[in-house]
């Protein structure tokens, strides 16, 4: 869905044709690998302490292995180690490592401040959660969460992202509940509420009192900001998820090309 928001015919050619782009050789690390990167050396950190109430001898022991947690999401990348030796793929590399322990540091002082934190999951995969768009259909939500915890009895789920939260605070008019999704600037929005809907749906997760949230790379010591509701509520936010899936169902509304202006 926040493809088909940013660009209808990106939707079409991805989920509909099945045609992607051919992956090419960099001579350089893209925005999303460096942010596959980070990804990936924090799952291999935050893996090891999964299911337990954080002390602070767990964080500073995971704070030891920042340089080992990035050569194994190298690995994983297929990545050649030479590649990150010099230019701008080695000043990648040195941030990469630098978000990854501040994101350590942020939950160290967290616990250092006797708050409970428990990592619940990692790339926890959602699958066959269904969502009724009208009386006799609905469709299947799937995808992967980068992270849920429990900080102080609160479930979180938590979105990492390269980019710079936009737009987080939601305020649900009266006129525009049935639209308020179609706008592109709401579509981080959009999915951390899609993912609290997902979560809802789970046995394990069902009743729990959650947020929803972004930890951004680019604003990494804010830590987690979270979705938040200022007129309405999550569930008036589900009206125009169902309408704008009902728009990519309906055969009169094509799926057109939308052009972002661009700042040289």
């Amino acid at each position: 869905l926040v493809t088909y928001l940013y660009n209808p015919i990106d939707f079409y050619l991805d989920k509909i044709l099945n045609t992607r782009e051919t992956t090419e050789i960099e001579e350089e690390l893209s925005q999303r690998n460096y942010g596959t990167l980070v990804h990936n050396a924090l799952e291999y950190l935050y893996g090891k302490i999964i299911g337990k109430i954080l002390k602070v001898n767990d964080l500073e022991n995971l704070l030891q292995q920042v340089d080992e947690s990035i050569d194994k999401a190298i690995e994983r990348l297929k990545h050649q180690p030479e590649f990150y030796e010099k230019g701008m793929n080695f000043v990648h590399k040195q941030i990469a490592k630098r978000v990854v322990e501040s994101v350590l540091n942020y939950d160290l002082e967290l616990v250092k401040k006797e708050n409970a934190l428990e990592i619940v999951a990692l790339e926890r995969k959602i699958e066959n959660i269904p969502f009724k768009i009208d009386e006799n259909n609905q469709v299947i939500f799937y995808g992967f969460i980068d992270r849920i915890d429990i900080l102080n009895g609160t479930l979180r789920i938590i979105d990492y992202k390269t980019a710079k939260p936009k737009n987080l605070k939601i305020k649900i008019e009266e006129a525009k509940i049935e639209t308020l999704f179609f706008e592109d600037k709401y579509k981080q929005a959009m999915q951390l509420c899609m993912y609290q809907y997902c979560i809802s749906q789970i046995d394990e997760f069902k009743n729990r009192e959650i947020e929803t949230g972004i930890w951004s790379f680019a604003e990494v010591n804010n830590g987690v900001q979270n979705v938040e509701f200022v007129k309405g509520n999550f569930e008036d936010s589900l009206v125009s998820v169902k309408n704008l899936i009902l728009e990519i169902l309906n055969p009169e509304v094509p799926f057109t090309e939308k052009v972002h202006e661009s700042w040289n």
